[in-house]
């Protein structure tokens, strides 16, 4: 990715997602950064997000 912001986020979200067995759901530890937390982020139903600040 040329640079980092919230479509690049779900890009890398999505190729996580693809890898998350069938019936299994992954957790993904973010840092504060404004690309993990925008209430614009769309992130697949197979994902959830923790913040750290």
């Amino acid at each position: 990715m040329p640079k980092s912001d919230t479509e690049a986020m779900e890009i890398h979200l999505k190729e996580i997602s693809d890898m998350v067995a069938e019936g299994r759901h992954a957790l993904i530890i973010t840092d504060g950064a404004a690309w993990h937390t925008t209430d614009k982020l769309q992130c697949p139903e197979n994902i959830s997000l923790l913040t750290l600040y």
